[in-house]
This record gives C-alpha cells, structure tokens and sequence, in this order.
C-alpha cells in the first residue's frame, strides 16, 4: 500500500500546495509544476537520496547555462526558507525577452528538495509573492516549519521576503 506522503511510483509526493486561480497543475512522480496564465511556472522536486543542495542547484543552473546565451547568476537577495538550503537568481534572454529564475533545494530526511521558479521578468516581478508564497508553504509541508519561523528579517507578517528579486546585469 502507498504511504500518503509517496507518489504512484514510489517517489516523496510533492507537497500539497495550493493551486492558485486560474494556474493549472501537473505532477509527473516527485515533481509539481503549477503554471501560471502568463509566462510563469513554479516546480518542487523531490529526489530520493538525492544530491547535496549545492549541487542540486549548481545541476539546474548548468542545464539554463547550456540552453541560453547571455546567462546571469547571483545569490539569492532573500533570506533562505529553511536551513542548509542553497540557491541562485538567474536571468537570460529568450526570444527578445529577459527571462528570470529562480532556484533554491535543500535536503530534508534524506531526500533533496529543488524549488525553481521561471517566467519573463516583468511577470516575475508582478508574482513574487505568489510564487515565494507557494515555495514557503512547499517547505512547511515537508520539515514541518511554521510560517513565523521562516519570516526572517526582512520578511513581512505572512511570511514574503522584501527583498527584490534583482536581475544580474
């Protein structure tokens, strides 16, 4: 019998997150990807035994490097959702557009985390909030975590990071 906390094929489920309206969602094993209306997606991963955070972002940041020129990283202004968690802002150019991502992992129980999130700029910006409200509630429903433990400084009451996501230049 399938534990609740594990996909069809033996995978962590990703966690239960809410949809928002108007987004559709795919699972596909331990991956969620909710997709916006517009340009924008917001996956989580789960990967069993997986690699070290680092690694596991380093991994994702290559795959973008090989896919597009003009490819920019930095770390992350804001300030991470959970601890040992690693993680990068990129930007590239996609068909006459500034596309930006953002990636973050972590392990937790013996199984690496990816949060990444993706879309042109300006539609970034426009749902910040959503998408590092989603990523907040993915890593509560897996190590547990209370909203007001991860609102560090920086963070308003319900939890959203102030800091902007900034485009590398």
């Amino acid at each position: 019998m399938m534990s609740p906390d594990e996909s069809a094929d033996g995978l962590p489920a990703a966690p239960p997150v809410p949809v928002p309206e108007g987004w559709t969602a795919e699972r596909d094993g331990g991956t969620l990807t909710l997709i916006t209306p517009d340009t924008c997606f917001w996956t989580f991963t789960a990967i069993p035994g997986g690699p070290d955070p680092a690694d596991a972002v380093d991994s994702a940041v290559a795959g973008l490097r090989d896919e597009y020129e003009d490819f920019e990283s930095e770390p992350l202004p804001a300030p991470p959702l959970v601890e040992g968690e690693s993680g990068l802002d990129t930007a590239f150019f996609c068909l006459d557009s500034t596309v930006a991502a953002r990636v973050r992992a972590f392990r937790d129980a013996g199984v690496t985390y990816v949060l990444f999130y993706q879309g042109v700029d300006r539609e970034i910006e426009e749902r910040r909030r959503e998408l590092e409200a989603l990523s907040r509630r993915a890593v509560r429903a897996v190590t547990g975590s209370s909203l007001t433990e991860m609102a560090g400084p920086g963070s308003d009451e319900s939890g959203a990071s102030s800091a902007p996501f900034k485009l590398p230049r």
